[in-house]
């Protein structure tokens, strides 16, 4: 049991310095933080076109069913924001990430029989659109590093009491007792 308990508590350290780290990586980071984020919404219009052409294809495959033209639309509106998302620049991106961020979370609430069960999965996502979206409109990408990088360390912090805590109280000592 003392194996587990030294692998354990290693675990929890090497997991909080990661987080750590990442923490002053993205401080170290905050300068270049405008270059970082067209870099990532050219990764993710890449990934975005890539992830949606099996759904293009499954809908095109498809199409003589009932509503199936509502998802062949869908991809095709994916994939071309896509491609979109890895050319433009400026203000016409940030219209079609408005246009993309609320009509495809709304598109797949109305497509499904459970709409508040579907509204519930698309709350994060459309919490997420409208906090990108804040956050390029203003143009406060250095912040965002700057908070990310604050909340990397409290739940850096938080994980490596919440794991020291586990240890104390959760695992058995030696003897097989609980350590109350």
């Amino acid at each position: 049991m003392k194996a587990y308990k030294r692998y354990f508590l290693m675990r929890v350290v090497v997991s909080a310095l990661f987080g750590v780290a990442c923490g002053v990586l993205l401080l170290l980071m905050r300068p270049y933080a405008e270059e970082i984020f067209d870099v990532l919404l050219i990764a993710m219009g890449l990934l975005t076109a890539v992830i949606n052409l099996p759904a293009f294809f499954l809908a095109l495959r498809s199409i003589h069913r009932r509503g199936e033209w509502i998802n062949l639309t869908v991809a095709i509106l994916s994939i071309l924001l896509g491609v979109a998302l890895t050319l433009l620049k400026g203000d016409a991106l940030i219209i079609l990430l408005v246009l993309f961020a609320a009509v495809l979370p709304l598109a797949r609430i109305v497509l499904v029989t459970a709409h508040a069960r579907q509204l519930r999965r698309e709350l994060p996502r459309i919490a997420l659109g409208g906090a990108m979206l804040f956050f390029l409109l203003a143009e406060l990408e250095e912040w965002v590093f700057l908070v990310g990088a604050i909340a990397l360390f409290a739940l850096s912090a938080l994980y490596l009491v919440h794991g020291i805590l586990t240890l104390i109280f959760r695992i058995p000592n030696e003897d097989g007792q609980d350590n109350e």
